[in-house]
């Protein structure tokens, strides 16, 4: 699909509307405002990777955030193989093209660095659940924490070309190997299905998983906030997002979404003609743009390598320990009864036997699973 003259200049018009620079830094998190980023990002147009639809929304973003007093800019990168794709009888031929990822700092007192992001580009749909409704908590996130300090930094992204196989964030990730970036929180897909559908995190395959003691430490959070939360297999879900060139490349990370578990496709209506402005809730997109604020509020101050440990070393060590603890008891159990029916010994002396070997094993296992 080429876009004529006229679409182009349109478009231009439309961003500059759109972007007028409000300087609404600070306050609370606000619904209308998450709503009205979709409604915008929707009427750009479909934003393929590489076409001058993906081009607007990255400026329209990168202006956005520098309406918060945030330091923003656009990284580029190319699109080196042609590629077609071919839906809803439209059909879409590009080659050697030009990406963008859309980046804002919000400087913090270490150089540790959270990345908190969501993709721009979208298939030939209106894409407004996939993923307009993330790039729109992102950027609530940004405006709301834009004149805090916290402990680390905050770097906010929107990539290009997620929809063609991550190729925006795995340039990211080639780009800032070197930096310091900690933790990665994805946003993608957010605000369709019922209320129950709220996910963070993504089970099963290792290429694609996401961080467990990092899931678990957000949907407690979640929970605390009222919301139902769980983890999902990656079979029922049937796809992942960019937090995985992050976890590919040993970065924690995490992906938040929302699903309709009583749906056939849990995640429509993404790449369908129904993946409008129609399937946003509002509500929703608030509530969930309050709870990643909340979120990276915390975790950037919180201790990464006690949280680790907290969320997924202890409670392996706590399974072992257990394990270890109910064997002891059983070979007590049998080295009491051998003394007690083989030996003649009495109650009493088979009980201190089983006391013995019980507290020995025990003690032993402790000393082992800590060390």
């Amino acid at each position: 699909m080429r876009l004529s003259s006229c679409h182009i200049l349109l478009m231009f018009v439309l961003t500059a509307i759109f972007c007028s620079p409000t300087l609404a830094q600070g306050g609370e998190v606000s619904a209308d405002r998450a709503y009205g980023h979709v409604e915008n990002l929707v009427n750009i147009a479909p934003r393929l990777a590489g076409t001058a639809a993906e081009a607007i929304a990255a400026s329209y973003i990168e202006n956005e955030f520098r309406s918060y007093g945030l330091e923003a800019w656009i990284e580029n990168f190319t699109i080196e193989k042609s590629y077609v794709i071919e839906e809803n009888r439209l059909r879409v031929t590009l080659e050697n093209s030009t990406s963008y990822n859309v980046m804002a700092l919000l400087p913090g007192q270490s150089d540790e660095i959270m990345v908190i992001g969501a993709h721009h580009d979208s298939v030939l749909t209106p894409g407004a659940v996939d993923d307009a409704s993330g790039v729109s908590v992102v950027l609530e996130i940004a405006r709301v924490l834009s004149t805090e300090k916290l402990q680390r930094a905050i770097l906010f992204t929107t990539f290009g070309s997620e929809e063609l196989g991550l190729l925006g964030s795995e340039a990211f990730v080639r780009e800032h190997a070197e930096n310091n970036i900690v933790v990665t929180i994805v946003f993608d897909s957010i605000a369709p299905g019922p209320e129950n559908g709220l996910r963070i995190g993504l089970r099963d395959s290792q290429e694609i998983a996401t961080t467990e003691w990092l899931d678990a430490y957000a949907q407690e959070l979640a929970e605390d906030l009222g919301f139902f939360v769980k983890s999902e297999r990656s079979s029922a879900v049937g796809g992942y997002s960019d937090y995985a060139s992050f976890t590919r490349a040993g970065i924690p990370g995490t992906w938040i979404y929302w699903v309709n578990p009583q749906h056939g496709n849990i995640l429509w209506p993404i790449h369908t003609p129904a993946d409008n402005l129609d399937a946003v809730d509002k509500v929703r997109l608030g509530q969930v743009a309050s709870f990643g604020t909340q979120l990276v509020q915390q975790l950037a101050g919180e201790d990464l390598g006690a949280l680790h440990r907290a969320y997924e070393e202890l409670p392996l060590i706590l399974a072992a320990f257990t394990v270890v603890s109910a064997g002891a008891i059983v070979l007590s159990i049998a080295a009491g009864s051998f003394m007690r029916y083989r030996r003649g010994w009495s109650w009493s002396q088979a009980a201190r036997v089983f006391s013995f070997v019980t507290a020995a094993v025990v003690v032993a296992a402790y000393i082992w699973l800590l060390a």
